[in-house]
């Protein structure tokens, strides 16, 4: 962050308004947000691309508290939870996020710890069930899954929108459905995006176990998404 940016943001106050920032892009873990962000930066340009990663103002943003944008920022974007007072802050915004299959999206997490041996909870989860005998993937996605400390990741979406309305979204995509989806909010956002393809794993993608094996455990996220924001997964 660069030192005027810093100074900004200590001055930062509950009652400051930051007009000119037209969208919020929530990028949930494992669900095309880096993919996406390449391309607003495409279409936007950088200047007006105002990003918010694993900083200490991204978690400010998961919390409500005030954050400084600049006056170029058209969108903030990051991996920050939807709250209400970010319309309040961003009083002119629209608010936008991408959604995955629950189970496919919990295995693309695991797969991201297992290729870059990093992430949220990762330390405590190689102590747990990585010493020792090697376990095949299946074991530990089932590791992860019965494991209550790690319920953060398999209840995502439950947590991520506890707080915002789906009818205060602009714009809900499928991740599945990329290609057309991103068309759709071209049209929404009044803009070309470009379909950028970034942060490609190279660990095993295909699902390791039978799907129908874990519908128990994340039942409440398929159904969470069904209600709330008309995203229905059909099981197999």
């Amino acid at each position: 962050m660069k030192f005027i940016e810093k100074i900004n943001q200590m001055k930062v106050k509950d009652s400051d308004r930051f007009p000119s920032v037209q969208w919020i892009s929530y990028h949930l873990p494992k669900t095309a947000g880096t993919s996406f962000y390449h391309s607003l930066l495409e279409s936007f340009g950088k200047s007006h691309v105002h990003t918010l990663y694993g900083t200490e103002l991204a978690l400010k943003m998961s919390r409500g508290e005030p954050v400084w944008a600049p006056k170029s920022a058209k969108i903030v974007h990051g991996h920050f939870k939807p709250r209400p007072q970010h319309l309040e802050r961003f009083p002119k915004s629209r608010l936008v996020t991408w959604v995955r299959d629950p189970i496919e999206r919990a295995w693309s997490n695991l797969r991201h710890w297992l290729t870059h041996d990093e992430g949220s909870k990762f330390t405590e989860f190689k102590e747990k069930y990585m010493k020792g005998e090697k376990k095949t993937d299946e074991e530990l996605f089932n590791c992860l899954v019965s494991d209550k400390f790690f319920w953060d990741i398999i209840e995502v979406y439950q947590i991520a929108f506890e707080y915002v309305k789906p009818e205060r979204f602009a714009f809900v995509g499928r991740v599945e459905d990329y290609t057309n989806e991103l068309q759709r909010l071209s049209v929404i956002m009044n803009v070309e995006l470009k379909e950028k393809k970034e942060n490609t794993n190279s660990h095993n993608r295909t699902l390791p176990f039978k799907k129908s094996d874990y519908f128990h455990a994340f039942e409440k996220e398929y159904d969470f998404l069904r209600k709330w924001y008309d995203k229905d997964y059909p099981f197999e």
